[in-house]
């Protein structure tokens, strides 16, 4: 069962998990097969070498995979790249949910602890550490500033909003595919009992 991202989010991911310079590759794969990476050479103008220095760092998230033949007349292999798109899928989940442990974990602090700031922006520590620092940072001495955290609890809400918001059209996405693949295998278990019962029938009139 795959859910495929869209183009958007399948960039976003790669950027996010990989390297940003595979985003074209990616865009050659996708919708094919077996592609030569010899040919996706050519297609990006670089070096065999350096096209599989991307596809590894995407191979590495499971995001693509290869299959290897074997030249028979020059005894060399050749390898065929595909994209993974459910693993795709499924990374983009475990991604998120990633971030979203971490945010929540982020915004409890936020929202218990006080910060202070050195006004270089040397560092950022907290009212236990500035006291015992006698509220001058600890990098360059100068005295330090109590900050207003809120703008950064608002965006860690913000954050958190989206991410869960992203996992629920995820989820629904997911439950509308598994309907349509529940759909297909009736519609083919009907076909068969149809084509069956026919059978039957045929036999029947023989008889």
């Amino acid at each position: 069962m795959i859910v495929k991202l869209s183009d958007e989010e399948l960039s976003e991911l790669i950027a996010e998990v990989a390297r940003k310079d595979a985003i074209p590759l990616v865009g050659l794969l996708r919708g094919k097969k077996n592609v030569n990476e010899l040919k996706i050479a050519e297609r990006m103008k670089l070096t065999v070498n350096q096209v599989r220095s991307l596809l590894y760092s995407l191979s590495a998230h499971g995001l693509v995979f290869n299959i290897k033949r074997k030249d028979k007349k020059k005894g060399w292999y050749f390898y065929f790249w595909n994209l993974n798109e459910k693993n795709a899928f499924n990374l983009k989940q475990d991604v998120n949910q990633r971030k979203l442990t971490e945010f929540k974990s982020q915004l409890k602090i936020e929202e218990k602890v006080n910060y202070f700031v050195c006004p270089d922006e040397c560092a950022r520590i907290s009212s236990e550490d500035a006291l015992e620092n006698d509220f001058k940072c600890p990098e360059c001495g100068k005295l330090t500033v109590q900050e207003s955290n809120i703008p950064r609890i608002v965006k860690l809400k913000e954050q958190i909003k989206k991410i869960e918001e992203e996992l629920k059209k995820d989820k629904l996405e997911l439950m509308k595919e598994q309907e349509r693949l529940a759909k297909k295998g009736l519609k083919k278990v009907k076909n068969i009992i149809k084509k069956k019962s026919k059978k039957l029938i045929k036999k029947k009139k023989r008889r």
